[in-house]
């Protein structure tokens, strides 16, 4: 299946010396509602932070989500890994 989703709204806030800050959004379409990315200093390196705050607006989606949960939340975890192992491969962690 595929989500179709619009950030719009888009606003950036920059820690004063730039060592981090936040990118938060309002998302349209399939979910509704608002997502924030804040990255941090950590230790030795950088946290991202990635919340959201949505709804489902389509019926099927929400009762898929409640019948297929177990196979959605491995579907989740499994797309996180390959996106973490993505981005580790392009900035050389």
């Amino acid at each position: 299946y595929t989500l179709r989703v619009v950030v719009t709204d888009v606003q950036v806030d920059r820690a004063p010396d730039h060592s981090g800050g936040s990118l938060r959004g309002r998302l349209t379409g399939d979910l509704v509602g608002v997502v924030t990315c804040t990255v941090s200093p950590a230790g030795s390196g950088t946290t991202l932070d990635y919340l959201q705050d949505v709804e489902l607006h389509k019926r099927w989606l929400a009762v898929a989500g409640t019948v297929g949960r177990p196979l959605l939340v491995a579907n989740h975890g499994w797309m996180m890994r390959i996106g973490e192992r993505g981005l580790r491969q392009r900035v050389g962690s």
